[in-house]
């Protein structure tokens, strides 16, 4: 049987509801507002939800799952954030007022690979492109 009357109980659907709220949205845009909507996903929630959920983890030893505060700020607070960005897309979230094409900027932030070869391995790509 399932405790229905426990918050966690209810919490952890609302997750469940989440999670499937952002999966019909990302399977119903088109193709060109899915790379939105998944990096508001990943960036967000990894970026967000490792400082709430990880970083009292390893500062206090606080387990995941007794971390209510932060459990609570990611599925009423982060988590909706997502799902909003993600319905609104790069447009419309742009349009937001002094954080809107903040927002956009970081989420369509492209790191460069050329950073990340090694050296031998540039100079080998420049002398192949020349």
């Amino acid at each position: 049987s399932i405790p229905l009357e426990s918050p966690d109980t209810w919490l952890a659907f609302l997750g469940l509801l989440q999670a499937g709220a952002w999966l019909l949205i990302f399977i119903a845009q088109m193709q060109d507002k899915r790379g939105f909507s998944a990096a508001a996903l990943v960036r967000i929630l990894g970026v967000g939800g490792g400082c709430i959920l990880f970083l009292p983890l390893y500062a206090f030893g606080l387990d995941l799952y007794d971390n209510v505060v932060g459990l609570n700020l990611l599925l009423l607070g982060l988590m909706p954030a997502i799902i909003v960005l993600s319905a609104a897309g790069p447009g419309w979230t742009s349009r937001l007022p002094l954080v809107g094409p903040l927002i956009v900027k970081y989420l369509m932030l492209r790191a460069s690979c050329g950073r990340l070869l090694p050296e031998h391995e540039k100079e080998e790509e420049e002398k192949e492109a020349a």
